[in-house]
């Protein structure tokens, strides 16, 4: 059976799909956007497919119009597709600057306290011989010299000492040797002593060799004065004198030295004793028995005290 359709249908058809292809385009603009448009014609493309198979012809030889011949309806608006997102230009990274990197000082090394370093001090100057002399009788030599102790600030303890009687040509006659306890910073004191030789020998010189000693930081210590200094002649010629102590304390058995000079101021002889008996801050009479040679023109008088006293 051969189906006809009209033109008039086939005209009524296609005006009703492009009328709907044309809603269906503003649609889809109005909903998507631009962006979107083509999607859409491309979607609405396959309409032209829903024509319908057949066609029923009534008995009259034309075709039969039923509610079941209309064309299918297309749908009101054809599916868009989903939009694809549109990608936002990634800013590029600006270059950054490096974060600057915090320094930690490191903790300062403990260096270890070296101790002081010793401050040199001079030397002490040694005690030294200022005069030295002796006188004969017969076998008994009398000898005598003074030593100075040139340090300000320091006492000499315990200096040593050796005497040598030489004759004429050198030879050794005699020696003798002895300590001498203290000796006031800047002070002078005397040493006497006797030798003994064999008969027939005389002295031509003496020598005096000095120990080092020790040397102490000085405290006060004033010395004894000798008052009213006198020889007085005799059998034995003996040195007077009077005593002061400067010291609170008492003395006992102070050793007391005299020493007697020529016009020319050479030590001609000399002696030594001891005063029973100095009181504290008084005086005391001292009484020395001398041995000398030649004609004496000077005396002086040394108390020497053994150990350290406080005024």
């Amino acid at each position: 059976m051969q189906i006809r359709l009209s033109w008039q249908m086939l005209a009524a058809v296609l005006i009703f799909l492009v009328a709907l292809f044309i809603v269906g385009r503003s649609i889809t603009r109005l909903v998507t956007g631009p962006g979107q448009a083509s999607g859409a014609v491309a979607t609405a493309a396959p309409a032209h497919d829903a024509l319908p198979s057949a066609v029923p012809l009534s008995p009259t030889g034309s075709p039969a119009v039923s509610p079941s011949a209309s064309p299918t309806a297309l749908p009101a608006s054809p599916t868009a597709l989903p939009a694809s997102p549109t990608a936002l230009p990634t800013p590029a990274p600006s270059p950054t600057s490096p974060e600057p990197t915090a320094t930690v000082a490191a903790p300062p090394t403990a260096t270890p306290a070296l101790p002081p370093s010793p401050v040199p001090t001079a030397a002490p100057a040694a005690v030294r011989v200022v005069a030295q002399g002796f006188a004969q009788a017969e076998a008994n030599v009398t000898y005598a010299f003074t030593i100075q102790n040139p340090n300000p600030d320091l006492i000499a303890r315990d200096t040593r000492y050796q005497i040598v009687a030489y004759d004429g040509s050198g030879i050794v006659l005699r020696t003798d040797s002895g300590l001498i306890a203290i000796i006031g910073a800047g002070q002078q004191t005397g040493v006497v002593g006797e030798l003994t030789l064999s008969a027939g020998r005389q002295v031509a010189r003496i020598e005096v060799v000095l120990g080092r000693g020790l040397f102490v930081q000085a405290v006060p210590l004033p010395p004894i004065s000798a008052e009213n200094v006198a020889i007085v002649p005799g059998e034995i010629p003996v040195v007077t004198g009077i005593l002061r102590s400067p010291y609170q304390q008492d003395l006992e058995d102070l050793a007391v030295v005299a020493i007697l000079y020529d016009a020319g101021g050479s030590i001609i002889g000399g002696g030594s004793a001891t005063v029973p008996f100095l009181p504290g801050l008084g005086q005391a009479a001292a009484e020395v028995p001398v041995h000398y040679a030649g004609e004496p023109a000077g005396i002086e008088l040394y108390p020497q005290i053994s150990t350290l006293l406080s005024p």
